[in-house]
This record gives structure tokens, sequence and C-alpha cells, in this order.
């Protein structure tokens, strides 16, 4: 399964499966909606986990699907990311999102590339249709937000 690989390979960089005696504390692991299905696959892999590594502890937080956009963002934008996410990677508000703050902060190079990521999974995406079928209560903020993504190249 990808997310016993993503949780796998992304504990083995916190420290492996031989993780040094100065690897320690806490790795907060995020899934998307996949309690109750696979909570018993998950404590299996995160109980070996912690019995091969004993000085970390995993903290496994499943997110419904409809949250995860909101929580990630929020997490990323308060300097408090999870330390592995298992996250579609073809989850496009995400890259709609880089790209804004990419071209907010004027880095061009970067913006276009998740540009040329939104149109990867969404070849027909249109920034006039996504504004006329979005809404934020702050209008401003939302006009700046679609004009980022016309200065990242999407159109």
């Amino acid at each position: 399964m990808v997310a016993g690989s993503l949780l796998s390979t992304g504990l083995a960089s916190c420290g492996g499966p031989q993780a040094s005696s100065s690897a320690a504390g806490e790795v907060e692991f995020w899934t998307m909606q996949l309690q109750p299905k696979f909570t018993d696959y998950f404590n299996a892999l995160i109980a070996e986990f912690e019995a091969q590594n004993p000085e970390i502890k995993v903290k496994w937080v499943d997110v419904p699907w409809t949250a995860m956009e909101s929580k990630i963002l929020s997490a990323v934008t308060a300097g408090e990311a999870p330390d592995v996410v298992n996250l579609n990677p073809d989850f496009l508000p995400v890259h709609l999102h880089l790209a804004d703050l990419y071209s907010d902060m004027g880095q061009e190079k970067e913006a276009r590339a998740e540009a040329a990521e939104i149109l990867r999974i969404s070849p027909h995406f249109s920034v006039e249709e996504f504004r006329q079928n979005n809404a934020y209560a702050d209008r401003a903020r939302f006009e700046r937000f679609v004009a980022n993504l016309r200065k990242a190249g999407l159109k």
C-alpha cells in the first residue's frame, strides 16, 4: 500500500529502522480519511516502527477528506506542518495555493512550476472558470489569489 510505503519511507528518513541514538522524540504522521478501514494496518506499522526505534513515538492523525486542504495549508503557514503526510500528489488545491504563494512572494520560477503541475493534473484548467466557481469571504484576497494564478502563467 502506498500509505504504508510513505510511512515507512517517511519514518525511515526520520531515523529509519536502525535509527541512531540521537534520533528521539515524536513524529507526527497525517493520513487522509483512512480510519477505520486501515486502523489495524497503521497501528501495526507504527508499533513495528516504535519497537525498532523505542526513542521515537509516532502520533498518527487521520484527517477527514473535507478538512485536509485547510488543515495542511494552515499547518504549513503556521510553521507547524506534520513530519510525514500521506497526501495524494495530485491534490489540485495544494498546487493552486502554492502557485499563489510563490507568485505573491515573487518566486516566479517556483510559481510557474506549480502552474505546470496544475496543468498536468487538470489540462483544461481555466482561471476564469475557477474564479466563477469559487468564492472567498475576503473578496480582495480572492482577487489577489486569481491575479497570482495568472502571474504564475495560468490562463
